[in-house]
């Protein structure tokens, strides 16, 4: 099982993936998958440990709340081998800023109703 953690530094997004696979395959890329309005850099990695691997991703053009970015984790013994596998990496949904919209009781509505019967 793997783990994927997103962070923002300044226009690159940073990928660290956790996961005990990983230690058996030398070979590791990511492909980003970018939003139509979201131009990306080539993913670079940053640093590698047995069980860890810190993809570092140029942003070129993208919203600044962006903090994800959908894409796929390629890894292998020798790269372009045939026993490539990979992981699908899921963006995390946006957060809204925006407030639901109150809801009105019906002592509001029968105000603007006696309101709308005198004008």
């Amino acid at each position: 099982m793997a783990r994927a953690d997103w962070s923002r530094v300044g226009s690159d997004l940073r990928l660290k993936i956790t996961g005990e696979t990983l230690a058996k395959y030398p070979a590791v890329d990511f492909f980003p998958l970018p939003e139509q309005e979201t131009i990306v850099g080539h993913p670079a990695v940053q640093s590698r440990n047995n069980n860890e691997i810190v993809f570092r991703i140029p942003l070129e053009s993208a919203p600044k709340d962006m903090s994800s970015l959908a894409g796929l984790v390629v890894f292998s013994q020798q790269p372009n081998s045939d026993d490539r596998a990979a992981w699908q990496i899921a963006s995390a949904p946006a957060l809204s800023a925006s407030r639901p919209a109150p809801t009105r009781g019906i002592f509001t509505f029968l105000l603007f109703g006696f309101l709308g019967g005198i004008i």
